[in-house]
Order: structure tokens, then sequence, then C-alpha cells
């Protein structure tokens, strides 16, 4: 048995089993009340666009469950990755701060201030930042 994969104008997606002598005849009726002239490459295609969605589906989940979201508020107190410098060693502390969320410029970048020297020209996205707990 083969399986067929009939995707509906609406969206909504059928499972249907075809004998494979008809298959590679390509001489079948989808459902007993009506006929749909379909050839090899629509099966093809179908089976081929439902399992590049599945598989985009599998990867944003997999992608989302390790993502830690991040978001700040204006006045909010974070500590930023240390920018590292080779000729320093590896007992550098990673982060430096604290720093003063002074701006949210977009989707997750951040403009920050030093405590006691003031604005910082760059701006930081919040993967780079953690939240300072006093």
């Amino acid at each position: 048995m083969v399986k067929l994969v009939v995707l509906d104008g609406i969206g909504s997606i059928t499972f249907h089993s075809i004998p494979f002598f008809f298959y590679k005849t390509k001489q079948w009726n989808v459902a007993p009340s009506h006929s749909l002239p379909f050839h090899s490459t629509t099966l093809h295609q179908s089976k081929h666009s439902l399992r590049e969605i599945t598989l985009k589906q599998k990867i944003a989940a997999r992608h989302n469950k390790k993502v830690i979201k991040r978001e700040f508020e204006v006045g909010d107190l974070v500590l930023r990755r240390n920018q590292k410098d080779p000729e320093e060693g590896k007992l550098v502390a990673n982060w430096e701060g604290p720093y003063r969320i002074t701006m949210k410029t977009g989707k997750g970048a951040y403009d920050l201030e030093d405590l006691i020297k003031g604005a910082i020209p760059t701006t930081w996205n919040a993967e780079k930042l953690k939240r300072y707990y006093t």
C-alpha cells in the first residue's frame, strides 16, 4: 500500500491508502464519492511539502526549547558579557557591570549607561546581557 496525501485548498490534509498496482499505473480514485486526476508528480510534491512543513516545525520547536528569552525594562540593572582579549588569559571575569538600561532600541537591542561614567556609545543585544540582582 502507498499512502496518498491530499492537500485541500482550505488547508486540510487527508490520507488515503492506495494499492501499489494502481499507484504505478496512475489510475486510481482518491475517495469513493469522486475521482481526482492525480499524477505522480503531484503526489511527490505533496509528500515533499508535508515533510518540509513537519521538519520546519520540529526544528523550530527544538530551537525554541533551548532559547532563553531575555527582556528588560528601562531602568533595570544588567551585567554585560565581557569582551575578552586573548592576552588577558582565561581567568578574566565573564560578566562586567552593573549597567543601567536607558532605552530599548529594537528587538532585543538596548542602550546602556555605566552607573559612574555615564552613557555607553554602542547598543547591546539581549543575548549579551544578564539581569543583575542586588
